[in-house]
């Protein structure tokens, strides 16, 4: 899969989405959003400390390696992954061409995590989509590899100088 970006307008929606997830779930006490190759596009968490970045990475390599398995037993692309145990639950999912990564607490019922999951990478599609044709109708480019690309560097420079 190629890397993608959000423009501005889609990545509020998604960050707006995904803080109320956090917001309105008891059971959720994360969730992150990423692009296939592993780049963090959005988050939200609730308390809960989380090397972001790393889990978009993970998640993408998780999810891909799903994939992978699931092409070699003759299997369209793997609708989710998930993760029980004692500590919490883990949901990754395909949010069209992003990936969806949401963290359930120890005592969360994993259908109400898998349910919310699955009811917000389904809206993250829609608005992602919704976002592009308002983007394509005003004749604005929505990827900019030079840009995003300044934006990772200036990012990656900022945190080397908090460390």
């Amino acid at each position: 899969m190629t890397s993608c970006a959000l423009n501005k307008k889609e990545t509020k929606k998604c960050q707006k989405r995904l803080d109320q997830l956090v917001k309105d779930s008891d059971a959720i006490i994360a969730s992150v959003l990423s692009s296939p190759d592993g780049l963090l596009l959005a988050q939200a968490s609730s308390n809960f400390e989380l090397e972001a970045d790393s889990v978009a990475a993970m998640s993408a390599s998780v999810i891909s390696l799903t994939d992978a398995l699931a092409g070699q037993a003759g299997q369209a692309m793997s609708d989710k992954v998930i993760s029980d145990s004692k500590d919490s639950s883990l949901v990754i999912l395909h949010a069209g061409s992003l990936i969806l990564t949401v963290i359930g607490r120890a005592d969360a019922n994993m259908g109400m995590v898998l349910s919310s999951s699955q009811r917000v990478a389904e809206e993250i599609v829609e608005a992602v989509a919704t976002a592009s044709e308002e983007v394509k109708e005003s004749g604005v480019f929505t990827f900019d590899s030079d840009a995003l690309l300044a934006r990772v560097m200036k990012e990656a420079e900022e945190m080397r100088n908090k460390s």
